[in-house]
């Protein structure tokens, strides 16, 4: 998740893990768990693959 260059987000997770001021915050990176599992999504449209043509 992109931090650098929201001054607000920058400042507010520099306070919340209490970084040192020399160290600038660029970006974090979410891990865990699904809290449930779904089904995977069918999103293919054939109608928008085209092949030499439009």
């Amino acid at each position: 998740m992109g931090v650098y260059p929201k001054r607000d987000l920058m400042e507010g997770l520099s306070k919340l893990l209490n970084l040192p001021e020399n160290i600038i915050p660029f970006s974090l990176v979410a891990l865990g768990f699904p809290a449930k599992t779904k089904e995977p999504a069918n999103r293919y449209d054939p109608s928008r693959v085209h092949k030499n043509k439009w």
